[in-house]
């Protein structure tokens, strides 16, 4: 019976083995710098405030600045992501991840304001906030706390049609604006995203739907 028992564990070990394996030989990877999508945008609702975004594809940095002296807005974003074409013949499973180091800083004067960073992980038309930081009161809040730069790795599961491409980004946005009536807001939000490696790698349940 012992015998018996440990045949079937080291065989479900094995099968579980072989199936990793053939996923991972199916996970698309690309990292900088193969990375083909970069885009940004910056806006500010006067000169005294400010929003600045910077791309670079072949470091896979990020970097996203906005800042309100006086009244008003000012917004940032940056992404880098690349646009996957999986060949499989029929509709499957899949898992977007986004493997990256991030660190970002918030700043409010005692005049007051807010700040706020997003990441977000956008997969074709859609986008899903991974982390979040907001700050509507005096003072400086570091993320992490050391200053340093924290390693993460976030996942979604979507569903794609045969011949459907994947355009998988990661994504950081800063915001600093004023709050109703306040004309003499001080405030910043800014952060820096390095992009390790984004991901497209097939469900297990694939493997009896697809190949």
């Amino acid at each position: 019976m012992e015998l018996l028992l440990l045949f079937a564990f080291f065989s479900a070990s094995f099968i579980g083995f072989m199936i990793l394996m053939i996923l991972d030989a199916r996970t698309l990877i690309i990292r900088p710098p193969k990375l083909t999508v970069a885009e940004g945008s910056a806006d500010s609702s006067s000169p005294a405030n400010s929003a600045t975004h910077e791309e670079d594809p072949t470091s896979g940095q990020l970097k996203v600045s906005a800042s309100v002296t006086g009244a008003g807005r000012a917004q940032a974003t940056s992404l880098l992501g690349h646009e996957f074409e999986p060949k499989a013949k029929k509709p499957g499973r899949y898992y977007v991840v986004g493997v990256y180091d991030y660190r970002s800083r918030l700043n409010v004067a005692p005049t007051g304001g807010e700040a706020k960073i997003m990441v977000e992980l956008r997969i074709n038309s859609k986008a899903k906030t991974i982390a979040q930081a907001t700050q509507d009161s005096a003072g400086n809040k570091l993320n992490p706390a050391s200053g340093q730069f924290a390693s993460i790795t976030k996942k979604h599961l979507i569903s794609l049609q045969p011949g459907q491409q994947c355009k998988a980004s990661l994504a950081v946005t800063a915001v600093a604006e004023s709050t109703p009536g306040n004309e003499n807001t001080n405030c910043v939000a800014e952060a820096t995203l390095k992009v390790k490696e984004i991901q497209l790698r097939p469900s297990v349940l694939n493997l009896f739907v697809i190949y």
